[in-house]
């Protein structure tokens, strides 16, 4: 392997793949650092890799825009750290007799279509999307008074909202309950 000077009269080595160039990199005294990319400032004395351009790093560690792992993350699996489902998170909101429009937040679960199925009675559809009533989690919260909102699974392919009418002697079914409730879905793996 070449020894070229770096900025600062530092030493870098320059790996196969030309990891370092002297032209857009700051960084001194890096013996141990792979740096790919450009534009990027790295702190003396670190063990560091470095993927991308325009970053920093101060302490040793990796520094990247983007990382994928497969397996492990300090020994632990990948699958006991990361979130193992898919999840909906929507404000959804009912008025007149109208099915319920939603402002989605966050979905990687997909199109979910809802549809006003009776009075406060509403169904968010998204075909095959819910098989095992045991992955499903479906929470909403509260937002209007004397009114109760529920939600829950349904169906493969339906998630359902109730909304009841506190001040109805029964606790009737009730229209226009749901006002920026937050909702969400996820489906575990």
């Amino acid at each position: 392997m070449a020894i070229n000077k770096g900025p600062g009269n530092g030493e870098q080595i320059v790996s196969i793949m030309q990891g370092y160039n002297t032209k857009t990199n700051v960084t001194t005294d890096n013996h141990n650092s792979i740096i790919l990319g450009s534009g990027n400032v790295i702190g003396d004395r670190l063990n560091a890799l470095i993927v991308g351009n325009g970053l920093s790093l101060e302490t040793d560690g990796i520094a990247t825009t983007n990382l994928t792992v497969t397996s492990t993350l300090n020994g632990r699996a990948v699958s006991d750290i990361l979130p193992t489902y898919t999840k909906y998170i929507a404000l959804i909101t009912q008025t007149s007799t109208n099915a319920p429009t939603v402002i989605e937040l966050e979905n990687t679960i997909g199109p979910i279509i809802w549809t006003r199925a009776s009075t406060g009675v509403y169904y968010g559809t998204l075909t095959d999307m819910f098989p095992d009533p045991d992955k499903v989690y479906v929470m909403i919260n509260q937002v209007v008074l004397n009114s109760i909102a529920v939600a829950g699974y349904s169906s493969n392919d339906i998630v359902s909202i109730e909304t009841t009418n506190l001040h109805s002697p029964t606790a009737a079914h009730q229209d226009a309950h749901l006002t920026n409730n937050t909702i969400e879905i996820r489906v575990y793996e």
